[in-house]
Formats: C-alpha cells, structure tokens, sequence
C-alpha cells in the first residue's frame, strides 16, 4: 500500500508540474504578457524599418539615374541648361517665321529619337528689330499662327509679368495643337502636330522660343524653358 500511495504521490506531482507548465504556454498565448507586448512591437518596427529602408533606396535610385545637364552661353546673352543625351546645333539663319516675323535662329536642340522615329526641336529665334509695344506683338504672333496652320486648338494663351529668365523680361507662352494633313504620292498623311511658343521681352529684344512635340520628353523640355536665363544691356537704374 505504501508502494502504491507513494507511486500514486509522485504521479500527482508530475502530472501537475506537466499542468503547470501547459498552463503557462496557454497563457502566454492567450494572454500575451508586458514582454510579448514589447516584442511585437519591436517585430512591428522591424517592419517599418525595412520598409522606410526601401523607400529611401527607391528614392537615392531615381536620384542617380537623373540625365546630367550641360550648360552653355548662347550669343545675344542667353544661357541654357540641356539634358547631355540632346544634340546641340548653332545656327544664324534668318528667315520668315510661321508666327509672322523675320527672326535670327540661334541654336536648336534635339532629343534622343523615339522608337516611332520621332524627336522633339527646342529652337531659340532673336529678332533684329527692337520692339515697343510688346503686348501688339505677342498678338499679331498669335494671329499669325492661327493663319499658318488654319484651325487650332490653343491650350496655353498667357501674358506674364516681369520675372525671370531676367529682371526686365516680360514673357508670353502660347502653346497649341492641330491637325495636320499632307499629301504624299502614297495618299494623304494626317497627323497632330503640337508646339510650344515661348516669347521673352528682354527690355525691347525678343527671344522665340520654339519647341516642337514637346509631350515626347515633357520634363526635359520644360526644364530646359524653366534654366534660360538673358542679360540685358539694361542696368534697372536711372536718372
């Protein structure tokens, strides 16, 4: 008997020791305890943590991959910034524009050609002649437009005060687009052109800007309108 009780005895203890200690499990699980809190929170961290790191990688890569720019003087004081994968070309031709004035081209810019085999023109015109009434001459530009290529849509018509790219320019953007057809041996070729005008007043000299299907490489060529920068022969002050 006294086999029996203590065999019986030490069964109970083990068996409640194996009670304690799955109590213990299932209470940790059911009720997580102040440092299972802490844990999880630190694993939730974690987390955070990987995915700031990602986003910071994204951001340095997108940094790294920006096209370098180069920048050059061009005659009559300007300067400009252009993305290095552009091709530059000087020019002094001068002839009858499509915005209705006799005017100097003196660079254009192209950019990398598309897979449909198409590229933006950034052109920069001067005109000879020094202009007063600049607000007259932004209009009959516009008016002359609208005749060179018949009907268009105009999306971007403004007259800006004086600002950059100098202190006494003056700026007006006329921005359009238009159906075109063309006849070809093969038939008739349709197709929308659309053109950017940037006119800058730099006390009296007008700069043309000119850019040709522009949606092509957006942010480059605005970027390239946005770094232009004129002297002019003005100093701002006087008697």
């Amino acid at each position: 008997m006294k086999y029996d009780k203590s065999l019986f005895l030490t069964g109970s203890i083990i068996l409640t020791l194996v009670c304690v200690i799955l109590a213990a499990g299932c209470s940790s699980s059911a009720t997580p305890s102040k440092n299972g809190a802490v844990t999880a929170t630190s694993a939730l961290a974690q987390v955070t943590v990987v995915q700031t790191s990602e986003q910071t990688s994204a951001v340095t890569v997108a940094a790294t991959t920006a096209i370098p720019t180069k920048t050059v003087i061009l005659s009559n004081g300007m300067t400009i910034s252009y993305p290095i994968t552009w091709e530059m070309e000087e020019s002094s031709d001068t002839s009858l524009r499509d915005y209705g004035r006799v005017t100097t081209n003196i660079a254009n810019f192209f950019s990398p050609t598309t897979y449909n085999g198409k590229y933006v023109t950034f052109s920069i015109d001067v005109d000879p002649e020094t202009i007063s009434d600049n607000d007259r001459y932004f209009n009959l530009a516009t008016v002359a437009v609208q005749n060179t290529f018949g009907t268009i849509e105009i999306t971007h018509h403004t007259q800006m005060g004086y600002t950059e790219p100098c202190t006494m320019c003056k700026t007006y953007n006329l921005e359009f687009e238009a159906d075109l057809e063309t006849r070809t041996d093969s038939g008739i070729d349709k197709r929308t052109l659309q053109r950017w005008y940037h006119f800058i007043d730099a006390d009296g000299t007008f700069y043309i800007i000119t850019i040709n299907n522009p949606g092509l490489a957006y942010d480059q060529a605005y970027e390239m309108l946005k770094s232009i920068k004129v002297t002019t022969a003005s100093t701002g002050k006087h008697r």
